[in-house]
């Protein structure tokens, strides 16, 4: 048996006030986060309701361990009502798109991709999410290993030949 996909949040909420009664009555993680958002969202009124719901990462990211010269890859996932400006930051400096960095969006999915990782990549990663009703953020370490392995190696041999 085949489930209906989720209903458009905001085309619910701005067709009318049934849409809105419709979105209450879902039992599935966004109503919760809808229900029980930051701020009085939960205990407030219906009109309050509409005006909007604050970010909240409902897949956080990760810490990752990734060695030189690989690609980085974060995956989350966020909502809110608008939808919320999503902006990365490394190490406390916002990350620009270019040719090693590429951010996404496809709906409520968002990630971040870094190619070709060198050590100046290692740090704290920050993805944050803000609208006019609140902010969100989420964080994750990330640890960038050399490539370069150490292998012992004896420097000297024994041999016991016999008779010579």
């Amino acid at each position: 048996m085949q489930q209906n996909p989720l209903p458009n949040l905001q085309q619910l909420l701005q067709e009318n006030l049934v849409g809105l009664k419709q979105f209450l009555n879902l039992s599935n993680l966004k109503e919760r986060v809808y229900l029980y958002g930051r701020g009085s969202l939960g205990l407030g009124t219906l009109q309050e309701k509409v005006q909007g719901i604050p970010p909240a990462f409902l897949k956080p990211l990760i810490k990752k361990r990734v060695f030189e010269n690989d690609t980085l890859k974060f995956y989350a996932e966020v909502f809110g009502l608008p939808s919320p400006e999503v902006k990365w930051f490394c190490n406390k400096t916002q990350l620009v798109a270019g040719d090693r960095v590429q951010m996404e969006r496809d709906g409520d999915s968002i990630s971040l991709i870094i190619r070709n990782v060198t050590k100046a990549d290692q740090g704290e990663y920050i993805c944050e999410a803000v609208n006019y009703v609140g902010e969100a953020r989420s964080v994750a370490l990330v640890v960038v290993v050399s490539q370069e392995v150490e292998i012992p190696c004896k420097t000297h041999l024994n041999l016991s030949i016999n008779g010579i």
